[in-house]
């Protein structure tokens, strides 16, 4: 969810497009206990890839649409228990 808006630079997906339009790359992991986020950027972007960064958790912006569509892709990333996240946000 982190990737994709904030309210300084609202563009759905801007951080990611930016990072690779400056020679980078961008990926995340979560484990049981933590998430992770890894970035590389050439040194010319840097100072503004970092305040996208910041941005998400200053003031994220994050839309109904993007919530659910992040839901989904985390519930089919899951193995089957019976429980479903988009089936528990959808009744909420």
């Amino acid at each position: 969810m982190l990737f994709y808006a904030s309210e300084k630079y609202p563009l759905e997906d801007s951080y990611s497009k930016y990072i690779a339009e400056h020679g980078g790359r961008t990926n995340a992991f979560t484990a049981s206990e933590s998430t992770n986020f890894h970035s590389d950027v050439n040194i010319d972007g840097f100072e503004e890839a970092l305040d996208r960064f910041a941005q998400f958790f200053i003031k994220p912006l994050m839309s109904a649409d993007a919530t659910m569509r992040e839901i989904k892709a985390v519930d089919s990333g899951l193995p089957f228990s019976g429980f479903s996240l988009v089936y528990y946000f959808s009744h909420c």
